[in-house]
């Protein structure tokens, strides 16, 4: 059984199988939904639209609150993400961002990108990490 948000619990079987993304120093372990829309970052989820099983880089996106990426401002470089316990990336670089600066987020291939809003209604979290092999 994988514990998620809300201790809600989810067996693994052959029909659920959720891709999730944990960072252990934030105490952090979350189910990722497909599907990047309003509708889903409004329910608390880490989203994405992408496959995760892909060497490009990666963006996952969540809202900052508690269980989700509300304590992503903690996040140190050089802390460590997990991607369903198989693949592995160390945080490279974290920043403050403008809202529309996509410009920032990694495009190299094996990185993963997570942002988050904050404090800030114009500014977002931005926090980038390398595959570790």
């Amino acid at each position: 059984m994988v514990k998620i948000r809300k201790q809600i619990e989810i067996q693994k079987t052959n029909q659920m199988n959720y891709d999730y993304l944990e960072i252990p120093s934030l105490k952090l372990k979350q189910i990722i939904i497909k599907g990047m829309t309003l509708k889903n970052l409004d329910k608390n989820y880490i989203t994405t639209d992408q496959d995760l099983n892909t060497h490009e880089a990666i963006i996952l996106a969540g809202h900052s609150v508690k269980g989700v990426f509300g304590s992503l401002y903690q996040i140190q470089k050089g802390s460590m993400i997990y991607i369903n316990h198989t693949k592995k990336y160390m945080v490279i670089k974290k920043k403050i961002i403008g809202k529309n600066e996509i410009k920032e987020l990694s495009a190299a291939e094996n990185t993963i990108n997570l942002i988050t809003c904050s404090i800030h209604p114009n500014k977002r979290i931005l926090v980038i990490g390398k595959l570790q092999y």
